[in-house]
């Protein structure tokens, strides 16, 4: 008696295959997000290092620093208090004498998922800090 050919797989084995690629995609999808996050905070550094230089050339124009956005010359996305790609909110506060200041980016939209650096911030003497623990700059 002959056998006849088998063509094609079994159910069994399509059924092993979907098992395999969904432990590889349950492995591999948390580790991509966080790649993306870390990403995104470029985002906000950028943001942070464009306005702290904006308020050193105010500061050397006028002896003092500005918490006002129109004051600045940069880009109108970094005006409307939002960085580039929109990933942070961006908050700017001087000191009552106007000899000091702080620019703070908060994550926000998808970027809010990133609760390693939640804040990232800068202030005149170039001092980085951010929240959440992680290494964020």
């Amino acid at each position: 008696m002959k056998r006849a050919l088998r063509n094609g797989f079994t159910l069994l084995e399509l059924m092993v295959a979907v098992v395999i690629l969904s432990i590889l995609a349950a492995i591999a999808y948390p580790s991509y997000m966080n790649q993306v996050r870390e990403t995104r905070r470029i985002d906000g550094k950028s943001a942070v290092l464009e306005v702290s230089m904006a308020e050193e050339r105010y500061y050397t124009k006028n002896k003092a620093y500005t918490s006002t956005w129109s004051d600045l010359s940069i880009n109108s996305t970094l005006k409307s208090e939002k960085s580039d790609k929109g990933y942070y909110k961006l908050t700017l506060t001087t000191s009552e004498d106007a000899t000091t200041f702080t620019i703070t980016a908060t994550a926000t939209g998808a970027q809010k998922d990133d609760t390693a650096c939640a804040t990232i911030s800068m202030n005149q003497r170039g001092e980085k800090t951010s929240t959440g623990g992680g290494q964020c700059w």
